[in-house]
């Protein structure tokens, strides 16, 4: 690097510090997206689980006959009511096999439990929010769910934008003859050859 003119020297300093900040840039949108993603279906899975309490009080009352949308889009959610046993006693939506495991279970006795795990019939990995119908001890529990596909498609769409600075930069060959930093040459001209000596 120390045969390029000035000017030259100037631009690839520019450039990596150009690289650098949009790095940065695009890692702190990245995980802005994907905190307000997250908070955003945490929020509405809190909603539906409040919903599901309300229908668990009234025996009567079946998860189906909750309004349409209200549990979410039947092929991307579920929701169900379990004794305090854990034993099904009523579903909703696309979920075909056990919703939570033993300790996860457990814990939703005492507290609100939010995981995310694979379940059988929804496509991708999903989250899943469970409680206590209400704050009696002998509560039933509620379990709702959301599949993760639509947040993962999200921030994959994102990141494949802000991976245009690399591609742009591989659009550069290293310049021959010298020794440039992982960079690659970015010059707004030709790299310039060194000067010959005078004799």
């Amino acid at each position: 690097m120390s045969r390029l003119p000035i000017r030259g020297r100037l631009t690839v300093a520019f450039a990596a510090a150009m690289f650098v900040v949009l790095a940065v840039t695009g890692l702190f949108v990245y995980l802005r997206l994907q905190a307000d993603l997250d908070e955003s279906l945490t929020a509405s899975l809190q909603a539906r689980a409040d919903a599901v309490a309300e229908l668990a009080s009234r025996s009567a009352a079946p998860l189906t006959s909750a309004t349409p949308g209200v549990l979410g889009e039947p092929d991307e959610s579920f929701a169900a009511v379990l004794s305090p046993a854990g034993r099904l006693t009523d579903a909703s939506g696309g979920a075909r096999g056990p919703l939570l495991g033993a300790a996860d279970l457990r814990r939703a006795r005492q507290q609100t439990v939010l995981v995310e795990r694979r379940v059988a019939g929804i496509d991708s990995e999903a989250r899943a929010l469970a409680r206590r119908a209400s704050a009696r001890a002998d509560s039933p529990l509620v379990v709702v769910g959301q599949s993760l596909e639509d947040r993962d498609e999200t921030l994959d769409g994102s990141s494949q934008r802000l991976r245009w600075a690399d591609r742009w930069r591989s659009r550069w060959p290293p310049c021959s003859g010298t020794h440039w930093p992982p960079l690659g040459c970015v010059p707004s001209r030709p790299c310039a050859a060194a000067p010959p000596r005078s004799p």
